[in-house]
């Protein structure tokens, strides 16, 4: 089963966002009811599956030291061809194409040496099954 939860909570205040996360990575479980996604009961899976399916995007981009490659796929679950397949659909090939050592470009601290942009490249690779 896929899933695509795409949720965009702005900072507006009182309106459940920080109650909302805990309940999905199941930090807090329901009293009452339950939280289906995929047509799936979020109870009935592992904790280390479901947590392993879920994303936070920050607001802020994040970059990390090391690799353009670790920075996009951080436990090497996909090969170059779908890695160079997400820097195309987000533009970025041509770009990435030039950087010395391309996938396995250095990225320094904060990634000060590179767009930010890369980390949006990340969140396609992310299938989102449960």
């Amino acid at each position: 089963m896929s899933l695509l939860l795409l949720l965009h909570l702005y900072s507006l205040s009182l309106i459940g966002k920080s109650s909302l996360t805990l309940a999905l990575f199941r930090l807090i479980e329901a009293a009452d009811g339950y939280i289906e996604m995929d047509g799936v009961d979020i109870s009935s899976i592992g904790l280390h599956d479901l947590r392993q399916h879920l994303t936070i995007i920050p607001q802020e981009p994040v970059l990390f030291t090391g690799s353009l490659r670790f920075n996009l796929d951080p436990f090497s679950r996909h090969d170059d061809s779908e890695l160079w397949q997400v820097l195309e659909l987000a533009h970025l090939k041509p770009f990435v194409s030039t950087l010395p050592n391309e996938l396995d470009h250095h990225i320094s601290e904060g990634g000060t040496n590179i767009r930010q942009e890369c980390l949006d490249d990340r969140c396609q690779l992310l299938e989102g099954s449960v």
